[in-house]
């Protein structure tokens, strides 16, 4: 599962530089990156947080 998910991952930021910086390395193409990142990640927290297997159970 890891090296499936680090496979992943990786050609998702491939693909999100390519069409990102698809004609030229610009610091607004910088901040679309992070603003991609940030959204990407956001989703992933609220995933896990409200993912019901992974509460305690006690």
């Amino acid at each position: 599962m890891f090296r499936t998910f680090s496979y992943l991952g990786s050609v998702a930021s491939s693909i999100v530089t390519g069409v990102v910086f698809r004609h030229e390395v610009t610091d607004t193409g910088l901040h679309l990156v992070a603003a991609i990142l940030a959204r990407v990640s956001l989703v992933l927290i609220a995933l896990t947080l409200f993912e019901r297997s992974l509460r305690s159970k006690a």
